[in-house]
Order: C-alpha cells, then sequence, then structure tokens
C-alpha cells in the first residue's frame, strides 16, 4: 500500500466506512462495471477526500481500461479538472462531473494489461539484462559513425514499421503474478540486478 494511503487507512470516510477498504470497493466495483455500487463508494469518499478520489479514479482509468479505451483516461482527467473547478464555487454541478467519470469507467472496455506489462517490465530478473540492439546504432550514435553508418542505413534498417499486437492482447499477465509472488524488486530498488547502488 502507498505510504498516503496506509497513513490515510486510519480514518473514515462519511458515513463511518474504513478509507482503505472503500477505496478498494470503488475500484472492484468500476472493475466488475457495477455502476451504482461504484457511484455509493464514491459519493463516501468525496466529502473528505475528494482528491484521493479523483487521483485514484485516474490510476483506474490506465490500470484497469487504458489502450482498449484511451478516450476515457482524457474524460476523466477533464472530469476531474472541472470538478475541481465547480468545487471552489461551491457548486451542487461538480456531482455530474463525478457521476460522468464513474459512468465512463464502469461501461468502458476494460483490461489490465498496463499493470501487467508494468509489473513484467519494473520487475527485471538478471536473465532479462539486454544488449543494445544493432540497429540502434545508426547515423544518430557515435558507434554508428564510427561503423560509418550513414543515412542509407538508417532508411532500410532504422526506419522499419512493424505492426504490433491487438489492443486487447495481454502477455504479460503471467509473468507479472509471478515476479509479484516471488517479490522480485523493480528497477532501481535495494536488491535488484539493476540498479547503480
Amino acid at each position: 500500500m502507498v505510504e498516503e494511503e496506509r497513513v490515510m487507512s486510519r480514518f473514515s470516510t462519511t458515513s463511518g466506512y474504513k478509507y482503505d477498504e472503500t477505496i478498494s470497493a470503488l475500484q472492484k466495483m468500476i472493475r466488475r462495471g457495477d455502476e451504482v455500487e461504484a457511484m455509493y463508494w464514491a459519493i463516501e469518499l468525496e466529502e473528505h477526500f475528494n482528491v484521493a478520489l479523483w487521483d485514484r479514479l485516474e490510476v483506474i482509468s490506465h490500470e484497469d481500461i487504458g489502450i482498449t479505451s484511451m478516450e476515457v483516461i482524457v474524460f476523466v482527467r477533464t472530469c476531474k479538472k472541472q470538478y475541481m473547478e465547480f468545487l471552489k464555487k461551491d457548486s451542487g454541478s461538480r456531482r455530474l462531473m463525478l457521476s460522468n467519470a464513474i459512468l465512463a469507467l464502469c461501461r468502458a472496455k476494460k483490461t489490465r494489461v498496463a499493470d501487467h506489462f508494468n509489473i513484467s517490465s519494473y520487475r527485471r530478473l538478471p536473465e532479462e539484462r539486454r544488449e543494445i540492439p544493432d540497429v540502434a546504432r545508426d547515423v544518430h550514435t557515435r558507434i554508428g559513425e564510427t561503423l560509418s553508418r550513414g543515412w542509407d542505413h538508417f532508411f532500410e534498417e532504422g526506419t522499419i514499421l512493424k505492426e504490433g499486437l491487438p489492443l486487447d492482447s495481454d502477455p504479460y499477465k503471467e509473468s507479472a503474478v509471478d515476479k509479484v509472488k516471488r517479490d522480485i524488486p523493480r528497477v532501481g530498488e535495494l536488491g535488484s540486478e539493476f540498479s547503480r547502488s
């Protein structure tokens, strides 16, 4: 749990629910597309934790929706900005922005690929160390100049375009689960093979 959320877990929501359980309920209900339940928990958080609420909604837009409904990420950010502007005016209309954000998140096509990709990529095993690909040693690099690689090499090799995986593809889940269970440290963290310290 993030330190800020660890501290906030001691606090209660409007009706006396524990903060950490409430924010967890919010995200789980959005994942399941249950907009009535999700809104219930959002309202619980709104009075005392509106900044944390909106920060969590933005995280959810990336963690559980992401590339399959990219417009939702922008929409939630817009709703947050407008909500905060209307909050300063003490306008009840701000509730429309929260309502729309919850509806958009619940109804969006979901994927956890970004979270799986994040975990799998940042928690590196020693055997995952890579060498700089030869194609990267082009006219834009010192070694490319040393190898006399000019613009012909760049346009023949460096500009090759290939399609990536489909938006709904998630080949990273198994690796992510394995690395979390094995508590592999993230790049730069203490104990990581990929740290300068």
